[in-house]
């Protein structure tokens, strides 16, 4: 058995795997727990590459037969053997949680985004959960922007809390080097 080379931490029944990337960003990528097991088989370490500026794409290299090759994090989580696309459905490639991820050309609704209701000073916003109810929560209306930009949003149940958790998966967190002055 191999042993996964990124850190991880596991949280109820999700588990954040953080990419470390070159340029000193850490990724977090969210997978359900159950997957855990199947993700730490994978022999090196999983990577994170930005495509075309705004998605990121999730992949490990390894060797077959002398052969270098690379596959996806979703990929590899389904056993996909095929040609056959994996989408998401909310359209965070950061996401890899089984509810998330869709095999095959079948018409799917990708979502983007939450919705949200603006009511005097108030912004509510509408947060998918994973049994597909939703869940508003408020925040104040000159903050709205600046959490629409930080992507999609939803609501993760945390028994340690005895309530839900807003989170987005979609951080990026830049390291920053730390110089001792004399």
């Amino acid at each position: 058995m191999f042993t996964i080379k990124n850190r991880f931490e596991v949280k109820d029944d999700i588990v954040i795997i953080f990419v470390d990337r070159q340029d000193d960003q850490i990724i977090g990528v969210i997978i359900d727990a159950i997957d855990l097991l199947k993700a730490m088989s994978f022999p090196n370490s999983w990577g994170a590459t930005n495509v075309g500026g705004r998605r990121w794409q999730i992949k490990g290299t390894y060797r077959e037969n002398s052969i270098k090759k690379n596959i996806t994090l979703s990929r590899f989580l389904l056993d996909i053997k095929n040609s056959s696309p994996v989408r998401f459905i909310n359209g965070n490639q950061l996401d890899h949680r089984r509810c998330n991820l869709s095999v095959g050309y079948e018409e799917i609704q990708i979502t983007k985004g939450n919705e949200y209701e603006i009511h005097n000073d108030v912004a509510f916003l509408k947060l998918n959960k994973r049994d597909g109810t939703d869940l508003f929560t408020q925040i104040d209306k000159e903050d709205l922007e600046k959490v629409l930009e930080k992507g999609t949003w939803f609501a993760e149940w945390y028994s340690d809390f005895n309530n839900y958790m807003v989170q987005n998966v979609a951080i990026i967190i830049r390291m920053e080097k730390s110089t001792e002055r004399k």
